[in-house]
């Protein structure tokens, strides 16, 4: 009997741990993975991915993943020279989820600055919401079969100098209008 008491009690604790909000702020300045067994993740300030200016840093999150944005909660790929990817892939059936930490308000939104690494940067199968707008900067990564939602500014995709993939991206109820695109040609 003891023995099957200790087991479900086993069984309980690695459930809820499984279940644990993984908080996450700063620079990522090495290769990270955001796992679903650490979902949901809890970003509360900036988070940065960026390496140096010869040495990228990826960040990947896996399919199923969410991501849960504080109302200072924001998403920065790259930084001038120094090198940032995201690899964020999801599938049909395990989408990964980018919105806000609470039942209301906004968090600060994903840029990709100059310095993202274009050629391994992607966002595919994901839906995101109640964020700023989404900044792209001389960056220009693939972003497919996603959803922007709830954008709270005048544009849910600002673009500038950038030259993206987008495939089967849908853009709606935000400010004033889904895309904004200032191509330097």
């Amino acid at each position: 009997m003891r023995a099957i008491l200790f087991t479900i009690a086993l069984i309980v604790f690695f459930a809820s741990a499984a279940l644990a909000d993984t908080t996450v702020s700063g620079n990522i300045q090495t290769d990270t993975t955001w796992t679903l067994a650490g979902s949901p993740y809890i970003v509360n300030s900036t988070v940065y991915v960026y390496g140096t200016t010869t040495t990228p840093v990826t960040l990947t999150i896996e399919p199923g993943v969410v991501v849960k944005f504080g109302t200072s909660g924001s998403l920065q790929i790259g930084y001038s020279t120094n090198k940032g990817a995201l690899v964020a892939q999801g599938t049909a059936a395990n989408r990964i989820t980018f919105t806000r930490s609470g039942t209301s308000g906004n968090w600060g939104g994903i840029s990709f600055q100059d310095g993202t690494v274009d050629e391994t940067t992607i966002i595919e199968n994901a839906d995101i919401s109640y964020g700023s707008t989404k900044y792209f900067t001389s960056a220009s990564p693939v972003i497919r079969n996603t959803t922007i939602t709830d954008v709270n500014g005048y544009f849910g995709l600002n673009l500038s100098s950038s030259n993206p993939t987008l495939d089967n991206v849908t853009v709606s109820c935000n400010g004033t209008y889904g895309v904004l695109w200032d191509v330097a040609c």
